[in-house]
Parts: structure tokens; C-alpha cells; sequence
């Protein structure tokens, strides 16, 4: 927060596909998640890409970081199902 108040964050921008990197983000997060902490990740996926202009990287980041929260305050259970509709 520090850095954007000051405007020292750098964002480098570019357009991409959202879509593809929320798919990449449950995919390098899924197996680690799912053993440990007893979830079932799905999502629907839209048909259609989803662009936008944003740091690739910076976006990455969010996105794990919803994942593994959303996992982290899910109750405990035989299998609990998270779903990510975008």
C-alpha cells in the first residue's frame, strides 16, 4: 500500500487474457491445496477469452492470493467445494 501511495509501484502493463491466467493459477495451486487442506477446486469457465491491460504479474498474485483465502476460510468437512464463477 506503502509503494502505491507514493507512487514508486511499478505495473508493467500489457494485455492479456484473464481467463488463461486464472486457469494457470488453480492449475499451479491445485494439487498442493487440495491434498492439504481436504477442497475440491472447480470453476465454470466462460466461453469467450476475458482481456484486459494489467501487470501479468501483480494479477497472478491477486488471484493466489483469493484462492488460497477463500480455501483458508472455508470450514473443514470430507470435501468442501469451492467454485469460482468469472
Amino acid at each position: 500500500m506503502t509503494r502505491i501511495e507514493s507512487n514508486t509501484l511499478k505495473l508493467d502493463k500489457e494485455r492479456f487474457d484473464l481467463k488463461e491466467k486464472i486457469q494457470n493459477v488453480v492449475k499451479a495451486s491445485a494439487n498442493q491445496i487440495v491434498h492439504k487442506n481436504n477442497v475440491m477446486i472447480s470453476f465454470i469457465e466462460p466461453k469467450n477469452p476475458i482481456f484486459v491491460e494489467a501487470d501479468k504479474i501483480r494479477m497472478y498474485q491477486v488471484i493466489s492470493n483469493l484462492l488460497i483465502n477463500a480455501i483458508k476460510f472455508t470450514f473443514k468437512g470430507n470435501y468442501n467445494h469451492i467454485s469460482c464463477n468469472y
